[in-house]
């Protein structure tokens, strides 16, 4: 790809400040820094921190988008020193921490620095000079890596086709714990790996030279104090005059990668096996993901009927469910309760918590709630607020039972007592006899009432005139009669 411009400015930085520039990097050499795919800057060397005015520390572990006069057209570079074919270049405007913007040319060199996913760029910068494009210095020849193999994290080395490590960069030895004695005394490639997996790395050794793909291949290394770490080694052939002399490659030491992808299968197997339904939907409200107990939740027997559809379709009242979906858009989590709808239509209590999923620079991607039914624990508390209800109902009734037992108990003792002794005196004349027993009954079973108030231990009712409910003494009272059964 030839040098091209990917922002329009022109005649910004005057003749001057490229050359203090020029004489402030050390002269005429390219700086070099180390990007992952991303565009963060892995390493860069003491030229290219001079360059923007400020220090490798400073450098190291920033976005390259900061370091540029528009950082908004950051994506487009990234997407130009990535790109396959060539080695492709473009002149950018940089700022500097003393206040100047500087064009530059920016160059990928091309190194076999890809293992898997994880992509490195090393890419050279030069302040670009009006009219003239840099040359930029290709890939050494095998055994002259030099500084650029010493600015990556991971190993670069190259071997003979005796497979003799002939060249190795700095951190090979801080990995390996080999010394440089070590590696000048000709030591092996295969030697760093352990011995089960030297067979199969020297069958793909004889596959590569002989122009056969050349894919990453995991293997186990170890160092030499004998501690073994897992590595992915991408290597091609090394030529001259057109003809393989040995390989050249990097190594990566990928423990973390691999703890990572456990602790993903552990996250995996546990929201899988969760008893609580989980679910994870794009920024649309899609489904993307559920686990099983998800799918029991909503009466479903697999996730061929649920994924792609909006989440809103699982919930009696959508208009409530699209309403959590923007609060959950602007506030990033909430937590409720929704009613759900089975597939068959019947409903269920949910209490729900969802949150937003953000990647690396913070935007969200997903959406993801956990989800309980709380449908028995509804209605086991309904229960229990009904049952306090009773039991206060039935503590006002035992108050009055009281008030009413002692303020009605005595005057009928009074009144029964004295048609006793009337009913005495008329038994012989006959004259009133009929209407003392009558007050004699009445006022026996106004006692017999208050007795039974005295004895009430539950809240019954009963329908009264009127539609007006009153509490049923008789079932009420522990002295009330037992039901005789129907014959």
């Amino acid at each position: 790809m030839a040098c091209g411009s990917v922002y329009p400015h022109t005649n910004i930085v005057r003749d001057r400040h490229v050359k203090d520039r020029e004489i402030t990097s050390g002269g005429a050499g390219p700086a070099i820094m180390v990007l992952e795919q991303d565009g963060m800057i892995l390493k860069a060397d003491g030229r290219a921190a001079s360059l923007l005015g400020t220090t490798g520390r400073e450098l190291q572990g920033s976005h390259l988008s900061s370091w540029l006069a528009d950082p908004r057209g950051a994506g487009a570079v990234i997407r130009e020193l990535t790109s396959e074919g060539g080695y492709p270049a473009v002149t950018l405007m940089f700022k500097v921490n003393d206040g100047d913007a500087v064009e530059m040319t920016v160059s990928r060199l091309e190194l076999p620095c890809e293992c898997g996913d994880r992509v490195r760029i090393i890419v050279a910068m030069q302040p670009a000079a009006p009219g003239r494009a840099l040359p930029i210095p290709p890939y050494a020849e095998p055994g002259q890596s030099g500084e650029l193999a010493d600015l990556l994290p991971d190993i670069v080395f190259e071997m003979d086709m005796s497979g003799t490590l002939t060249y190795v960069n700095q951190t090979a030895y801080e990995m390996t714990g080999y010394t440089r004695e070590d590696f000048e005394r000709g030591l092996r490639a295969l030697d760093i790996l352990v011995p089960e997996d030297r067979e199969r790395a020297a069958t793909n050794i004889s596959s590569i030279l002989s122009g056969a793909s050349s894919e990453p291949h995991e293997y186990t290394a170890v160092r030499k104090d004998g501690t073994q770490f897992p590595v992915m080694i991408h290597s091609v052939p090394a030529c001259r005059n057109g003809e393989p002399v040995g390989l050249r490659g990097t190594m990566v030491d990928v423990t973390e990668q691999k703890r990572a992808q456990t602790d993903l299968r552990i996250v995996d197997s546990a929201m899988a096996s969760s008893i609580n339904g989980i679910a994870i939907a794009d920024m649309e409200g899609r489904l993307t993901y559920v686990n099983a107990a998800f799918l029991r939740l909503w009466g479903y027997q697999s996730d061929e009927k649920v994924l792609r559809r909006p989440v809103v379709e699982f919930w009696l009242v959508a208009d409530k469910a699209a309403e959590v979906l923007k609060a959950l858009e602007r506030d990033g989590g909430w937590i409720g309760e929704l009613v759900g709808k089975r597939k068959d239509g019947s409903v269920f209590d949910v209490e729900t918590a969802a949150t937003l999923v953000l990647d690396d620079s913070g935007s969200p991607i997903r959406m993801m709630a956990s989800f309980i039914d709380i449908t028995d624990r509804k209605r086991s508390e309904q229960e229990r607020q009904r049952e306090l209800i009773r039991r206060e109902k039935l503590h006002g009734a035992l108050e009055m039972a009281g008030a009413t037992c002692h303020e009605f108990n005595q005057p009928m003792q009074v009144i029964s007592g004295y048609a006793e002794l009337l009913l005495r005196d008329c038994e012989e004349s006959g004259l009133g006899t009929d209407e003392l027993r009558r007050i004699k009954a009445a006022s026996d079973r106004m006692i017999e009432i208050t007795r039974k108030l005295q004895q009430i231990t539950r809240y019954e009712t009963r329908e009264y005139v009127g539609g007006a409910t009153i509490i049923d003494i008789d079932k009420s009272s522990c002295l009330a009669a037992p039901e005789k059964p129907e014959e």
